[in-house]
Formats: structure tokens, sequence, C-alpha cells
């Protein structure tokens, strides 16, 4: 599946976006064989998102959930149905969680590639007088005057900085 996008993290955003439109075609769906496969869709989607183990995915999914169960008027039952089924029907989930929101800043990994990247971003954004490098310049001045450790790669990794760097 991750053919249909770059990398699982760009597959598993659509898949979140899957869900959210699978929430919304379930409230306007009349008859009940079109809501059951919308849940279907949507639990399909849920399950392929667990299977990229996109951090950013995960984190925003359990955000969402948050935000549904807080806003909805019957908070009470959604919790207590939403905690059994997660605990049920996805065991491995719950010790996986705190890795979750473990992050390795200091070292040479991924996180601390993307916080080079973005520390080299707000470099680059002093180093031009806050004008910004130019549309297409970053990854000349990544390539050629970072600072901090990028792992050798020149995209920003970040839209938001990106657009203020440039």
């Amino acid at each position: 599946p991750i053919a249909m996008q770059n990398n699982p993290n760009d597959f598993a955003t659509l898949m979140l976006f899957g869900i959210f439109i699978a929430l919304i075609c379930t409230k306007f769906t009349k008859n009940r064989n079109g809501k059951i496969i919308h849940y279907v869709l949507g639990s399909n989607y849920l399950v392929l998102i667990l299977l990229t183990t996109s951090r950013a995915n995960l984190i925003g999914l359990l955000m969402a959930i948050a935000f549904l169960i807080i806003m909805s008027s019957k908070k009470k039952i959604l919790f207590l149905i939403v905690i059994p089924i997660i605990i049920l029907l996805f065991p491995e989930f719950i010790p996986n969680l705190s890795s979750l929101f473990i992050f390795d800043f200091l070292g040479t990994g991924s996180d601390g590639m993307r916080l080079g990247l973005i520390k080299n971003g707000f470099r680059f954004l002093i180093d031009s007088f806050g004008i910004g490098v130019g549309a297409g310049q970053i990854e000349y001045w990544m390539s050629h005057k970072a600072i901090y450790y990028t792992g050798g790669i020149t995209n920003m990794h970040n839209w938001w900085i990106e657009i203020l760097t440039s």
C-alpha cells in the first residue's frame, strides 16, 4: 500500500484522513448496511495506521480520539467502550504506547537529524536577516552552510520551518 505514497508516514496520514472521512460518512448515512461498511473501512484504516508505526499519526490519532470523547455528550459511555476495545483488540499497543513518546534529540537518529534541520533553518533565517534564503535555496544552504548535524539530508522535513526559512 505504501506505493500509493512516498513513505509510511505519508501513507499513514492518508489513512488518518480516511478514518475521519469514514466517521463523517457514518454520520450522514441513513441505512444500516452503509453504516456498517463505513465502520469496517474506518477500522481498516486504523489497523493500517497501527501497522505503519508512524509516530506522528499515532499521536494524532490518540489526540483525535481524546478530543472526540471530550466533545461527546456521552463521555462516560464512550470512555467505557473505547478503552476496553483498544485493550482487547490491540494488546501489543499498550506496552508500545510509551515508546511513542521517547525522543532522542541528542543522538544521530531521525529525531536528532530533524532537530538539526530545524535549528539550521532558524540559523539560515538569522543569517538572512529574517528575509529568508529564497524559494528553492534551502537545499543549497543546507548542503553548504549547515552548522548542526543533519546526516547529509538537505530537505527540511518540516513544512512550517521550510516556509519560514524560504
